[in-house]
């Protein structure tokens, strides 16, 4: 009964680790039934997958007013089965996931495995779309309304989904060999997003310094040219959203603070073009990534430009550099998936040819 048992079960697992992680199997293994159930299991899986992926979609869609409440209803139902099935999905690889190493000749102990899992691509991808979707615990019970707005803005996370869509796709040829491709080669791509990174940091720091020193030297020009002091700007902001009851007690917070009216009335004059100069500049560091990062990847919104000497020479020596880092990944995977696309039809050839010769030779001996 216990052999039974454990055979049993070696023999679920099997099946489950080929279905989870969508592996290749050798049709002559199975009998008639058991492949279409396999491949009806397997294919079962793998919709619900992408199906539960697509899911997040529906979330951004705004219904209209008169089935407003009836479309919240839906998508509340669909993301609590989309939660807990992201749970089954990642404990599902994890318990399959040392059998699925043992058949790529890794033999890992259960504890080793787990933590590998843990730790690799797909076990994140799996984590993160767990993740994304714990605001549903807020539809099953009431929480703590700051709990609730982290949850809320976990669902950016909601990007992990589409990665782990695409990876349903390498049950078909074409997607297969470019995720191969892209396994082949990930030492390199690797590196250069590393040097990528590393650049755009270092740009974006000296873009962000440049063009804050040249800002502040453009503000003070200004001002000297107006022969406005630059505190009154600070005294300027407060002194307009201030209402005061009477003209004695204006010229009173005024004198404290050592201005007059004609200061303020000069200030009111040229603060909208004093405003207006800090247009297009690199105010913060989150700016200054994102100026890099496009002026890396040759794009160029215009929302930023660059001020400074020092930013425009940075920003041409980007550009130059962009050329080389894009044009080396670019080239290794077309190179490569061209070597895998010119690889796949020369074995279908062979195995055509192979076949052909079989039948010749049967026909000769008969």
């Amino acid at each position: 009964m216990k052999i039974n048992l454990r055979q049993n079960y070696t023999y679920l697992h099997d099946q489950m680790t080929s279905i989870v992680w969508n592996e290749k199997i050798n049709k002559e293994n199975f009998n008639p039934i058991e492949y279409k159930f396999f491949r009806l299991f397997r294919n079962a899986y793998l919709i619900l997958v992408t199906i539960t992926c697509l899911l997040s979609l529906l979330t951004l869609f705004t219904p209209i007013q008169s089935i407003e409440r009836e479309w919240n209803i839906t998508i509340s139902i669909l993301q609590i089965f989309s939660f807990f099935f992201f749970i089954f999905d990642y404990v599902a690889h994890l318990i399959t996931y040392k059998k699925h190493l043992f058949r790529k000749d890794i033999n890992l102990t259960p504890h080793k495995s787990i933590l590998k899992y843990i730790f690799s691509f797909s076990g994140i991808i799996l984590l993160l779309c767990i993740l994304s979707s714990l605001d549903v615990i807020s539809r099953l019970g009431d929480i703590n309304p700051e709990v609730e707005k982290v949850f809320n803005q976990m669902k950016f996370l909601n990007l992990a989904r589409i990665v782990r869509f695409f990876a349903v796709l390498t049950i078909f040829s074409p997607f297969r060999t470019i995720f191969s491709v892209f396994k082949k080669q990930r030492k390199v791509l690797i590196n250069v997003l590393l040097i990528s990174l590393f650049l755009i940091v270092i740009f974006a720091l000296v873009i962000w310094n440049a063009e804050a020193t040249h800002l502040v030297e453009a503000q003070e020009k200004f001002l000297k040219e107006h022969s406005i002091q630059e505190r009154w700007i600070a005294v300027y902001n407060i002194f307009k959203n201030t209402t005061f009851e009477n003209e004695e007690l204006k010229n009173a917070w005024l004198s404290n603070r050592n201005v007059t009216n004609e200061n303020m009335a000069l200030v009111a004059q040229n603060i909208d073009s004093y405003n207006n100069l800090s247009n297009g500049y690199v105010l913060t560091f989150v700016d200054a990534l994102y100026f890099a990062s496009i002026t890396l990847t040759t794009i160029g919104y215009g929302d930023f430009l660059p001020h400074a000497n020092i930013s425009k020479i940075i920003v041409t020596i980007n550009s130059l550099l962009a050329l080389a880092i894009i044009a080396i990944p670019s080239g290794v995977i077309a190179s490569e998936f061209l070597a895998a696309t010119q690889e796949k039809v020369s074995s279908k050839k062979k195995s055509k040819e192979a076949k052909k010769e079989e039948i010749i030779k049967e026909v000769k001996h008969d």
